[in-house]
Formats: C-alpha cells, structure tokens, sequence
C-alpha cells in the first residue's frame, strides 16, 4: 500500500467532490431532500374541539345582522349580540381577533370558559366611522363547538352621513340682481342624525344681506331624509351698486360637532350701462389683458352701451390703484340703437416696471361720470407685465 501525501489526499477528494456534481448535474446521479409543507388547517377544524361523542352543544342567535342607521365621520357605535346555548353539552366560544373588522368582546360565562346548557351571553361589537365612504360595514367570526354552528359571522352595516347638511353648499348663485327691488335665494341646512337643533346666530359680511329661517315641514323634512332642519331665505336688497355682488354668510349652531356653518352669495347687479369687449369678464367686472412686456405697456377697447340717459355720457375724472393705467371715452355717433348709446372706452397700461396685477392684485378703476343712476362705475384690469 502506497501512503499519500496530505496535498495528494486533498486534490484526490476536491476531484471527488467535483466528480459527484457533475454526476448530479448531468443526470447520472439524484438526490432526494426531506421537504416540509405547511399544511392550511380546514376550516371546520378552526376553533374548539368538537366532542366526537355524547352530548353537543347547540349554539342559537336571534339576530347575526344589526342594520345601525347613520352616523358621521369619528363617531363611534356599539351593538350587542346574544348567544344561546340551547343544546346538551357546554359551549365553548372563541373571537379571534384576525377575523374582526373592529373591536370583539365576549361577555361572561363560567369559569372554565364553557357556557352551560340553558346559559346565554353577549357579544359586544365596537366599531369607529374612519373613512368617509357612503357606507359601512363591520364584522366578527365567533367560532364554536357546535358541530352544527361551528362559525358564526356577526355584522354591524349602516350608512355614513354628514351630520349637518346645506344645501346648495358652499356657493348660493343669484344670478342678475333686481333693481330697485330685493332678490331672494332659497336653500336648507338640516340633519339626518339629530333630532333638534338650533341656529343661534347669522353673519353675514355685507349689510345688504338678509338671512331668515323657519323649521322644515314634516313633508320637507322626509323629502330629504332629514330629522330636523330649517328652511333658509336669503335676501339682497335692491340698491345695492352695480357691478358684482358677493358675501360670505355665517350660520352658529347649537351642535357641538357643527358650530358654524358657512356659503357664499354671489350675483351681478346690473345697471345702465353693459360692458363688451375682448377680455372682459362680466362675472367679475374685470378686463382680463394676459401677460405682456412692461416696457411696451398695452392697449384695450371696451364698448360701453348706455340706457336711461339724456344727453351724452361724460367721463368727469377717474381713480386707480397704482396708477398704472389710463382711461378715455369717446362716443360712437354711428350707433343708432333705440334709446341706446354707445361709447368706446380705451383702456392702457402705461409702460414700466414689471408688474403683477392680477387676481386680487388687480388694478382697480372707478370712472366718475355723469349718469344720474350710476355716478361711478367700479372695474379691474387684471395684468402680468413682464
């Protein structure tokens, strides 16, 4: 027998070693390994253990679905179920809590856990409005050993509602007011959830609004599926000037949840003279002339058309922000509308400085002319120059 050297032994079981791979890889050799699978455990096996003899347990529920109603957004509800066991043998009762949708608690039984035969406790749903969808729906598994009940879902639905509702909301829209007389808007605030509350107080930021209120007929009441409310009115005197009309109304309640309620009025009182042109934006009595280089300034041409007036209109000054821009008028004696005039307003923004007047920053214009129903005339030219 030949001895070999420790280098020559460790080449020799490298080789070896090599030689079983490539056996293995290539298909001349196999090897088997143990491979544990996680069985799932059948559905009727979840729970306690069901006695395979002698006496059962009969599980017995009156109601398994609990319609709750409305509630609103973070409030939070409570239902209770009951649980009998009308059977022979103990019932054994188990809330896991994977399989709730909220909070599961299961009320008294004996000592060991079980509850006898003729016994019945209560299980206790706890649940939180946390999304604002339009309705909700709430869960609990209760498993058993009841061969016959072993799973029993228990649900808690209803429907998810703002406690306090107006309507129109946000912006009330009046269109042209009258002239000379006032404009009412209608509208309701009222709840689906509270049995009463009360207005206690209305801002509003203008004087020439009016808010008054009377309670919601049962009918009315039903039509929106309200449980109480109130009829709004709205009215705007009709002298207010002319041009665009905006306020903000404020409703306090007496709900905790719902202090205060706010909508916007918004109309355009119109009058005498009606403005045209390219850029102008009746709604907000504003001629609107984009952007545009500072140092060139621009120019605009707005057609004023005039009623109830005798003799020509006359622009006798005029006031602006910033002094900025420059008005004249000029009358169109070609014009032959019947008991109309028409009169070309220029408008032009000096040269200058880069400037950013627009949106609130707007330059504001107030023409003193000599109309007798419309001494001034309020408007905005709203502008980038860059």
């Amino acid at each position: 027998m030949i001895a070999m050297k420790p280098a020559a032994m460790a080449v020799c079981a490298f080789l070896t070693v090599m030689t079983l791979a490539a056996i293995a890889f290539f298909g001349r050799g196999t090897a088997t390994l143990p491979v544990n699978v996680a069985q799932p455990v059948p559905e009727t096996e979840i729970g306690p253990k069901v006695a395979k003899e002698g006496p059962q347990p009969k599980a017995v529920i009156p109601e398994v679905e609990y319609d709750f109603g409305k509630m609103e957004m973070g409030d939070e509800g409570s239902h209770v179920f009951i649980i009998k066991n009308e059977g022979e043998a103990p019932l054994e009762i188990l809330a896991r809590k994977e399989e709730t949708t909220c909070s599961c608690t299961v009320g008294n039984v004996a000592g060991d856990g079980k509850l006898a035969p003729g016994q019945q406790t209560e299980v206790t749903l706890n649940w939180k409005i946390k999304l604002s969808n339009p309705s909700f729906r709430h869960h609990a598994v209760i498993r058993t050993n009841d061969p016959g009940n072993r799973r029993i879902e228990l649900t808690v639905v209803g429907k998810v509602e703002a406690g306090l509702q107006l309507k129109p909301e946000g912006e009330w829209a009046m269109g042209q007011l009258k002239i000379g007389a006032p404009s009412e808007a209608t509208g309701s605030i009222y709840s689906p959830l509270f049995d009463k509350f009360e207005i206690t107080e209305v801002k509003t930021d203008l004087p020439t609004t009016q808010i008054t209120w009377v309670p919601l007929t049962e009918e009315q009441l039903s039509e929106r599926g309200a449980k109480s409310g109130y009829l709004l009115k709205a009215t705007v005197s009709g002298d207010v000037p002319v041009g665009s009309y905006s306020d903000r109304v404020v409703l306090q309640t007496s709900l905790e949840k719902h202090k205060e309620v706010s909508f916007a009025i918004k109309g355009t009182r119109p009058g005498p003279i009606d403005v045209m042109g390219r850029g102008w934006a009746n709604e907000s009595t504003a001629l609107i002339l984009g952007d545009f280089p500072a140092k060139d300034g621009k120019t605009a041409e707005l057609s004023l058309f005039v009623r109830e007036l005798e003799g020509d209109l006359e622009l006798k000054s005029y006031e602006t922000a910033h002094n900025a821009v420059e008005v004249a008028l000029r009358k169109d004696d070609k014009y032959m509308g019947k008991g109309v005039q028409r009169y070309f307003l220029t408008v032009k923004v000096l040269p200058g400085l880069p400037a950013d007047r627009q949106f609130k920053k707007s330059e504001k214009v107030i023409l003193k002319l000599n109309h007798p129903l419309i001494p001034e005339y309020k408007f905005f030219v709203s502008y980038l120059s860059l």
